[in-house]
This record gives structure tokens, C-alpha cells and sequence, in this order.
């Protein structure tokens, strides 16, 4: 097929390809549960050894961009959450950064007595309630996390 790698550059082949794979899942060319070419199918296409193939996609499965399964092939994975603490972003941004919907789901809300521990984080006098919520936040219908809140009454 004759696909180029550049032989001449000094980032080592088996990245090259790596950023290629990746290239290609970005731009949807390979989706999620795709099956991905073999390994002799990606040394006659870029004119590359089996070693180099094989780290490539090793790195890939990693990194989780990739899963093999037994006897059947190596596939794209479903894409992670990625959040930085560095950047923080909401949940919901975090999300649509990512290129994912976001979702919740209720799952429990009540009033309660509030504990010791809960009164002093929301200074709060000690016969007032409080409000309790648990949702299941989703990115693509997938659960991510279980998140939980306390509101003043």
C-alpha cells in the first residue's frame, strides 16, 4: 500500500505509528470496537518490522486506546475521561473536552440529621436539617462516578 513512516526523522518508528493510530481514531477513521489492521497488514502498509508493530501497539493497549482480545484481534477501546488536576473542569466539561455527552442519574435524596462533621463544614446551626443527594454521573451512558451532596435546609 506504501504508507510512510519518515525513516529519516529522529522519533523512532514505533511512535510514529503510535501517533498515527491515535491520528486516525481521533479523526473517527478508526471508531470505537473497530478492528484494527494485523500486525502483517501494518508492516505492508508502512514498510515496517513486526517489532515496531508490535511496540507500537503494545504502547497502545497501554495507554488504553487499544484492547486485544484472544484469537480475535486488537480493537478500539472506549474512550476514558481524561481530567488533569492541574486544569480542573467540571464534570460536564470535562465531558464535552472530551468529546463524550454527560448524564445523571438521581438516586437517592433525602433531608437528614446532620453529624458532627457535617455541621462544622456547613456551619450550621444543630437542630437544622440538611438535604442529601446521590446521583450517578455518565459519560456516554457509562457510570464514571458517584457523586454525593449536602445542601442547608
Amino acid at each position: 500500500m506504501g504508507l510512510s513512516l519518515n525513516m529519516e526523522s529522529q522519533t523512532p518508528l514505533y511512535q510514529q505509528l503510535m501517533e498515527e493510530i491515535k491520528r486516525k481514531i481521533d479523526i473517527g477513521e478508526f471508531r470505537y470496537g473497530d478492528k484494527i489492521p494485523s500486525e502483517p497488514e501494518f508492516m505492508n502498509m508502512y514498510s515496517i518490522s513486526r517489532i515496531t508493530v508490535r511496540k507500537a501497539v503494545e504502547e497502545l493497549v497501554t495507554e488504553g486506546y487499544l484492547v486485544k482480545k484472544q484469537g480475535k484481534g486488537t480493537f478500539v477501546n472506549k474512550p476514558k475521561l481524561k481530567r488533569k488536576i492541574e486544569n480542573v473542569l467540571s464534570f460536564k466539561n470535562a465531558c464535552i473536552a472530551c468529546g463524550m455527552k454527560p448524564s445523571h442519574t438521581l438516586v437517592d435524596r433525602k433531608i437528614i440529621n446532620p453529624g458532627v462533621d457535617e455541621k462544622n463544614f456547613l456551619n450550621h446551626g444543630s437542630n437544622d436539617k440538611i438535604i442529601f443527594t446521590q446521583r450517578v454521573l455518565s459519560a456516554d451512558g457509562d457510570p464514571i462516578m458517584l457523586d454525593k451532596q449536602l445542601f442547608p435546609h
